[in-house]
């Protein structure tokens, strides 16, 4: 009996100090790849909800500056050289409408100082362009060099007149309406993404000055 206990225990003693077998390495290595594997996968998921979540506060911010801009413009629109028609029109190399107003911070008389202000989308380069004349109108061209060039990977801008009626917008023409409806189409910069899931639209219902005649 005491034999074989004595022989049991140099057995056990042989196989501790030859250490682990190929097939309890390889087992090893399996588990330490599968788990390298998990761990890998939820940094790189992270990352990317982290670039992701950067990304649309970029796009956001665009946007929210875009339309501060404009709201402070037409705020202080009146009819000098463009009457109300000129917010919503079409020109040539343009993505969406053309908004063009004359802006103001005195009464609308023959010595007034005034600054025409235009914003348009360049089909060709994406870029939301704002230009400005100091005491003229702008010529019927794009100037090719716009005074701010305010975002790129813009779609579209478009803009249409709107009325506030019975505590709801409706579709306007010219001479009655209330607000300008400002729709800006930006592009989200992951460009991973299906062509339909890039685009993000911001719109705004903007008051027209009463200064502003149709």
């Amino acid at each position: 009996m005491q034999m074989s206990r004595a022989k049991s225990q140099k057995l056990r003693a042989r196989r501790s100090a030859a250490g682990f077998t190929v097939v309890e390495l390889m087992v090893a290595g399996v588990i330490a790849l599968v788990i390298f594997g998990i761990g890998l996968m939820l940094i790189t998921g992270a990352t990317n909800a982290h670039n992701d979540t950067k990304a649309r506060i970029r796009t956001n911010d665009k946007a929210r500056m875009f339309f501060e801009q404009f709201e402070r413009d037409l705020s202080g629109a009146y009819t000098g050289h463009y009457r109300r028609d000129a917010l919503v029109q079409n020109l040539a190399l343009v993505s969406g409408t053309y908004t063009c107003m004359t802006t103001t911070t005195e009464d609308a008389t023959p010595n007034t100082q005034y600054q025409s202000v235009r914003y348009y989308v360049v089909a060709a380069t994406k870029r939301l362009c704002r230009e400005k004349e100091q005491n003229q109108a702008f010529p019927g061209t794009l100037t090719g060099s716009p005074d701010d060039m305010l975002c790129d990977d813009v779609e579209r801008l478009e803009t249409s007149f709107a009325k506030w009626v019975s505590g709801a917008y409706q579709t306007a023409v010219a001479a009655d309406s209330t607000h300008l409806l400002v729709r800006l189409t930006l592009l989200d910069p992951n460009e991973d993404l299906p062509a339909g899931q890039r685009q993000r639209t911001y719109q705004v219902y903007i008051p027209i000055p009463d200064g502003v005649e149709p």
